[in-house]
């Protein structure tokens, strides 16, 4: 749950310049967490790639608060079928929320 408030907040305090493409990836983002949330085995590929478009929409926006958050929540995506990923997604999340001043991400 916290780390939907990170990715909600963190697309409120960094608005993108492409607004089109921001509305795609909050509803892309939004769709991923309804997935996730849904929790069956055929719910987490689909929620791994709209997570994937989303991060790379984020990227080109330059929100990285975003992006961070949807690092996290790739990690969640591919926990069960590739932990090794989750955790390096995980990393990268940590290392931008860092960057950013967010020591608590």
């Amino acid at each position: 749950m916290t780390l939907w408030i990170v990715l909600a907040a963190s697309l409120a305090v960094q608005p993108p310049t492409g607004a089109g493409d921001h509305a795609k990836a909050a509803a892309l983002t939004a769709e991923a967490r309804r997935l996730l949330a849904g929790g069956t085995v055929e719910s987490f590929p689909r929620a791994e790639a709209l997570l994937a478009e989303a991060l790379t929409l984020f990227h080109e926006l330059g929100n990285r608060g975003a992006e961070a958050a949807s690092l996290q929540s790739l990690g969640v995506a591919v926990a069960f079928r590739d932990p090794v990923k989750a955790l390096e997604y995980r990393e990268a999340a940590r290392a931008l929320f860092h960057e950013m001043g967010d020591t608590r991400g």
